[in-house]
């Protein structure tokens, strides 16, 4: 089933009083560390859609978020074209219920800390899974990925930062 389609807005930084960072909740695909860098967004399943925030506070709500899911996996499903021209690739991500409560939790998380969303069309029960299949990123091999982590990274300007990777599951 083919999800529906997209049409990306970005608010303005400008609206809100720190203008300087956003942040957002992932599942890196590409293989990145903690404190790695980047001109280029890494690939990535987005969990929590960029907003501005504090930065404790979306760690925070990521860390908790983690401990209630074990892993598991999701299929991937049919390519598609997204964004306002229809022109950026993406692989859209099959239905899954595990996947649907983690965003739902995570973005709870978040709201409860405060953390509004100013565009909310793609989140709750409107949330459309999709990895970007761009230029630069390394090709998805398989039909299925597993679901080991949350990334917080940080945009700020141009550069892209993986400020933490949080484990799902239970600290042993």
């Amino acid at each position: 089933m083919l999800a529906p389609r997209m049409v990306a807005t970005v608010s303005e930084k400008s609206s809100y009083p720190d203008n300087s960072a956003w942040y957002y909740c992932a599942y890196l695909v590409e293989p990145r560390q903690v404190g790695d860098r980047s001109n280029h967004t890494p690939q990535h399943l987005t969990l929590s859609p960029p907003t501005p925030a504090n930065e404790a506070d979306v760690l925070q709500a990521a860390s908790e978020t983690a401990k209630r899911f074990d892993p598991f996996e999701i299929a991937l499903g049919e390519h598609a074209m997204f964004g306002p021209n229809e022109d950026i690739p993406v692989m859209v991500i099959e239905p899954n219920f595990i996947l649907q409560a983690l965003h739902k939790i995570l973005i709870s998380k978040l709201e409860e800390k405060g953390i509004l969303f100013k565009d909310n069309r793609y989140i709750g029960d409107r949330y459309a899974p999709h990895i970007a299949l761009k230029r630069y990123h390394p090709n998805i091999s398989g039909d299925r990925l597993l679901i080991d982590h949350i990334a917080v990274m940080r945009k700020d300007d141009d550069i892209k930062t993986v400020l933490a990777k949080e484990p799902l599951g239970k600290p042993r």
